[in-house]
């Protein structure tokens, strides 16, 4: 596949799921096998009522390969029912 950038979300350190690691393919760099873009990704984990902090990762995978994220957008649900 070559190289690609990944994002992951992880909520008090644990990553959101899917749970994909550095594999999910947020952009890449065009090969012989086509570009793997996903551009955007939803994610979700039940966390129980108090404080959390959430950490959006982003990561470079292979070599030569530079990624900006710009003009972006997290947004989070709060369910008052434990729901």
């Amino acid at each position: 596949m070559g190289d690609w950038c990944s994002v992951r979300i992880r909520v008090d350190g644990t990553e959101m799921n899917p749970q994909s690691g550095s594999d999910f393919a947020f952009d890449t760099v065009t090969t012989s096998s086509g570009p793997y873009v996903g551009a955007s990704m939803q994610r979700s984990l039940v966390v129980g009522p108090g404080t959390h902090f959430v950490n959006v990762d982003e990561r470079i995978v292979g070599s030569g390969v530079t990624f900006r994220l710009d003009d972006w957008q997290l947004t989070t649900t709060e369910s008052k029912n434990g729901a």
